[in-house]
């Protein structure tokens, strides 16, 4: 089995390098692409069993943010042109917060990173710009759906859930700085939208949900209740399993989903 490690900062990457280096297992360096060039540090492919790997993480205090297994599922890999340099006036860095199974589709990842600069005000343009998706104007939030991934622009985050792999996560890093970009270098000629949109429907809700149908909300099945949360005709406490300890992450997925869109 091989295993994806994630770094936040380049020289925390470089001793990681320095102590699986001499081990056996099979080890390669990920770097990020070109079309990424200066966002984040390289990642390391390593053998091993994900247990085993922890403990020589933490035994060995090597700081690191994430370590998934490795999935390869996007076939057309390109290397575009370098990000444009206006980012790091905008931005300044880019730092990885979190890499993990997605609560909503354990088979793909989530992955938060923060910037060192809030764009924050930048967020109305940014929702001028884009069609559909759910805009919170008093947060500000934008959330976007990228095909099957959901995109979340809060303040100084960006949180890319459902990516396929760690080069499909890089692609959709891209294109979110871009659309950041964009709306800074556009904010003389665009108005920034002041009024809420909600494109983000119930299935986002339903996804986080137990999915037992068991009735103890007082609907009868789980899709009903996700359209009552969604419609605000409901409260979350009134799914008690979601409150289960082994439901734990299901429901902070859920409550910050819930935040974010202004819904509660």
């Amino acid at each position: 089995m091989a295993y994806l490690i994630f770094f936040s900062k380049p020289e925390d990457f470089k001793v990681a390098l320095a102590f699986f280096s001499p081990s056996r297992r099979y080890l390669e360096v990920l770097e990020t692409p070109r079309f990424c060039s200066g966002f984040l540090p390289p990642a390391i492919l390593l053998s091993g069993k994900r247990n085993e790997l922890l403990a020589e993480l933490k035994q060995n205090a090597l700081a690191f943010c994430g370590l998934v297994q490795h999935q390869n599922r996007t076939r057309k890999q390109i290397d575009g042109e370098s990000p444009r340099p206006v980012w790091k006036e905008i931005v300044r860095q880019i730092k990885l917060v979190s890499v993990s199974d997605s609560v909503s589709d354990p088979t793909r990842l989530r992955i938060e990173v923060r910037t060192g600069e809030s764009f924050g005000d930048l967020i109305p343009l940014m929702a001028a710009l884009i069609r559909g998706g759910a805009y919170n104007p008093a947060r500000p939030s934008l959330v976007l759906e990228e095909g099957h991934r959901l995109v979340v622009f809060l303040n100084d985050i960006v949180v890319i859930s459902r990516s396929d792999d760690i080069y499909d996560f890089w692609f959709q890093l891209r294109c979110s700085v871009d659309l950041i970009c964009d709306a800074f270098e556009k904010k003389s000629f665009i108005k920034p939208i002041s009024d809420p949109r909600q494109g983000i429907g119930a299935v986002e809700i339903f996804r986080r949900l137990p999915a037992t149908d068991c009735g103890k909300c007082g609907f009868n099945a789980c899709m009903e209740f996700a359209v009552a949360l969604f419609t605000g005709k409901a409260w979350l406490d009134l799914c008690t399993p979601l409150f289960n300890h082994d439901m734990d992450s299901r429901r902070q997925s859920l409550s910050w989903l819930l935040q974010v869109l202004g819904l509660r």
